[in-house]
């Protein structure tokens, strides 16, 4: 048998408010799917300002994989000058520290890879590291010189 009675439009919100133990909030506008949806598109419109982005300035990467190398290309803003830029490689991701003020970036690797065994090449605005796959053998960042 079912707990909604199809006489009374209120009767499925006076089960879940049994179920849950306490008054609901009533909707403004009734039970009408046109008003439920502009309440909920009230609610989803208030709460979105109060979300920002972690990193308003994140770096637009691309990834790709070899079958022995993952190969990252970042492209970097004109502002960012190049002998402030860090580039660290951890066996799942990469810091990239140096742009402006803003916080490092991390970016995650597909798969493992050996820290020891990269390269970094910037040229035409593009920031190039090629790692070496390979199962992780201790944790902690490499520093990766640019070129």
């Amino acid at each position: 048998m079912s707990p909604f009675n199809e006489n009374n439009p209120l009767q499925p919100w006076a089960h879940f408010e049994q179920m849950f133990g306490m008054k609901l909030p009533r909707l403004p506008g009734g039970t009408e799917p046109e008003a439920i949806e502009a309440y909920v598109n009230e609610v989803i419109d208030r709460s979105l300002p109060l979300t920002a982005p972690v990193y308003p300035r994140a770096l637009r990467a691309e990834t790709f994989e070899t079958h022995n190398s993952v190969i990252v290309k970042i492209r970097i803003p004109p502002k960012i000058k190049l002998r402030n830029l860090r580039v660290l490689i951890h066996p799942g991701h990469i810091k990239v520290e140096g742009l402006h003020r803003s916080r490092p970036q991390i970016i995650k690797l597909p798969t493992l890879v050996n820290k020891k065994r990269s390269k970094a090449v910037y040229r035409d605005g593009i920031l190039q590291i090629q790692i070496r796959k390979h199962t992780a053998n201790g944790g902690g960042y490499h520093e990766v010189y640019i070129r």
